[in-house]
């Protein structure tokens, strides 16, 4: 299995479906999908970035491992965005993403 063939045939349609009806923590990685699918041009990560400074960098950490050892808490129990930015991230999602 390659990273970015699986990328690459996951569509911008489900995962905006994953986006809408999922989980906190399902939506999120579904908007880093939609990031990552963009990473050749980077045109919607520098779009988000000029709109919702805040919510980009929040994007951008969340889940960035640095380190070798990871220790956290049951995501899916425990993850916590503030939800005026996933608000704000829905909507930028929305708008770049829908025709």
């Amino acid at each position: 299995m390659n990273y970015n063939d699986l990328i690459d045939e996951t569509s911008d349609d489900k995962l905006l479906q994953l986006v809408k009806n999922g989980n906190i923590y399902t939506q999120i990685i579904a908007i880093r999908f939609l990031f990552e699918k963009d990473r050749d041009s980077g045109t919607l990560i520098s779009h988000l970035k000029k709109e919702y400074p805040n919510v980009c960098k929040f994007v951008n950490e969340t889940n960035h491992i640095e380190n070798d050892y990871i220790f956290q808490l049951n995501p899916m129990e425990f993850f916590e965005i503030p939800l005026s930015y996933l608000n704000q991230l829905k909507i930028f999602c929305n708008e770049k993403l829908t025709n």
